[in-house]
């Protein structure tokens, strides 16, 4: 289940990434 990218940043991008609240996995955007 770790394999997931977007698993993994997640719980760690959420704080500096609102991106997620919009149903994105807040890999793209906060890399960007």
């Amino acid at each position: 289940m770790r394999t997931i990218m977007p698993a993994a940043p997640a719980p760690a991008y959420p704080l500096r990434s609102p991106d997620r609240a919009s149903g994105q996995p807040g890999v793209m955007k906060p890399v960007s």
